[in-house]
């Protein structure tokens, strides 16, 4: 395997030549990995240089992410909805709601059909599609005519009592809710996959903010390691080793957090904001010239805290394209106040983009505008995207990543921050807001524009960023680090090839 070129992921956006292009349409995939051998060899840019040599590993993303064959994929629906006919899946492929590519010119389909389905059905929104083309009956209506699956009218069905719920009303009632949490991380070669050698294994850890503090390593697989500093873009601890058996290594640490809680839609809100925003950025003739009251420039003065870069683009995926442009126009030309325009912004995400799942996230060449046109993505498209309009708005935004819980061992998840006065950077969660719009609540919805809960172990501040030491080869993620990476002396492992358990050891209300 060649060493990684990461600054060749800035060159996505370069064309490809249309003889590769036509391999790559047609899921050529042996022969797009022909061709672009065959153009490396030849004097070109070193654009597309980069692209091309991104774009030759992107091909084995593809090839796995999508395995099913029409046949194998119709099985996997029929298997979340049942009787599901030829004409029904092929209506929620026009619809978007079944992923699909050509591979050796054959339709070929997401590993992830049944996922995506399975969501949907429990969700007003889409569930609304699978009912019109009958490929499950309408729902029961309770009393009062509101469907009582969860849905986007009527009064929803109350909820089962849940930490996470009293959670989020104790931060409504008191301002602020804080916990203590003891998090294990372990990581393990497969036996299939391994192999004696010298090998170099990253792990996720928590890092500094401004909800988190008091954090402590308790215990580790090794006394040799690598701690990254707790303000790294992605935060790991590194174990190096010369193994000559298979083991798993381990992180376990303790951490406290603390997000506080900010009403964002309350007029009084909004008069605050005008009224720093006026003092920080452009106001009266000036700010209707620039756009709206407060607007950020990248070579303007900026508010403390607040990076150039926060208000850039950060190719390829924060992309200030034609498209995008006209679409942060569409949604917020009318309005004045940074927070009027986040609200704006937020609001079309929440309730026009469905969660979906999606290809590997190396395999999208534009993730902000992938999730925006396709009006689909998961959490951290749906964050991409809502960073992308922010900044061409003049919000100042940047990622953060990592794990959530709740009752429930840590998953991966991404959200995104914001910069409004006078309160500072404050936090966007568009696909838990989205999954409260489609249950149809509205003050959790709200919740998400500003907030958070305090069941989240940011590791990662930043997008697109190498780790502290850096990796040689490709990483299964190059974007983002949640679940751990491998590499030997000769090459990094798939996401296949290694097993990441993530477990909740304890957790301490602290009030």
């Amino acid at each position: 395997m060649e060493p990684f070129h990461y600054q060749d992921l800035e060159a996505l956006g370069t064309n490809l030549p249309d003889d590769i292009l036509s391999r790559k349409m047609a899921g050529d995939f042996d022969g797009e990995r022909r061709l672009i051998d065959l153009w490396l060899g030849r004097d070109i840019s070193e654009a597309l240089r980069g692209k091309l040599r991104v774009e030759r590993e992107i091909s084995r993303f593809l090839e796995a992410d999508y395995p099913y064959t029409y046949e194998q994929a119709l099985e996997k629906a029929r298997g979340v909805l049942p009787g599901l006919t030829e004409a029904q899946f092929a209506r929620l492929q026009d619809e978007g709601r079944i992923d699909w590519i050509y591979v050796h010119g054959k339709e070929h389909f997401i590993s992830s059909t049944a996922g995506t389905l399975r969501n949907d059905l429990a969700h007003a929104k889409t569930r609304r599609l699978l009912e019109e083309i009958g490929a499950v009956p309408p729902a029961e209506k309770n009393g009062s005519g509101a469907a009582s699956a969860q849905g986007t009218s009527g009064n929803p069905e109350p909820e089962k009592e849940s930490t996470w719920l009293c959670s989020l009303r104790d931060m409504h009632e008191k301002g602020k809710d804080s916990w203590t949490f003891r998090i294990r991380f372990t990581l393990k070669i497969e036996d299939s996959a391994f192999r004696p050698g010298h090998v170099k294994v990253y792990l996720p850890v928590v890092c500094a903010c401004d909800y988190v503090s008091n954090i402590r390593i308790l215990g580790t697989s090794s006394e040799h390691y690598v701690l990254a500093r707790e303000d790294a873009p992605q935060r790991t601890i590194l174990f190096e080793e010369n193994m000559t058996e298979n083991h798993p290594f381990f992180v376990e640490y303790e951490f406290t957090s603390t997000p506080v809680y900010h009403d964002l839609w309350s007029e009084t809100a909004k008069e605050e904001n005008r009224k720093a925003s006026a003092a920080l950025g452009a106001a009266g003739d000036d700010a209707q010239r620039c756009g709206g009251i407060g607007v950020l420039r990248p070579d303007g003065p900026l508010p403390e805290g607040v990076r150039p870069e926060d208000l850039t683009e950060q190719l390829p995926h924060i992309a200030f394209t034609p498209f995008m442009r006209s679409l942060a126009e569409k949604l917020t030309g009318q309005l004045e106040t940074p927070l009027e325009k986040a609200q704006a912004i937020y609001d079309y995400i929440t309730e026009e983009v469905t969660y979906s799942y999606v290809r590997s996230y190396f395999a999208i060449e534009n993730q902000g505008e992938y999730c925006a046109l396709n009006r689909k993505g998961d959490c951290g498209l749906q964050a991409l995207m809502f960073i992308t309009l922010a900044r061409i708005v003049g919000i100042p935004a940047k990622w953060q990543s990592g794990n959530e819980f709740d009752d429930c061992p840590p998953g991966c998840h991404d959200w995104a921050q914001m910069y409004l006065a006078p309160w500072g950077w404050l936090y966007c969660d568009p696909s838990y807001g989205g999954g409260a719009f489609r249950s149809g609540r509205e003050e959790r919805r709200r919740h998400y524009l500003g907030n958070l809960d305090p069941f989240r172990i940011p590791s990662n501040p930043a997008f697109q960023k190498q780790f502290e030491p850096p990796m040689v080869y490709l990483r299964h993620d190059p974007y983002d680090n949640q679940s751990g990476e491998v590499e030997y002396d000769d090459g990094s492992l798939t996401e296949a090839e290694y097993d990441t358990e993530k477990k909740l050891v304890s957790s301490v209300h602290l009030g």
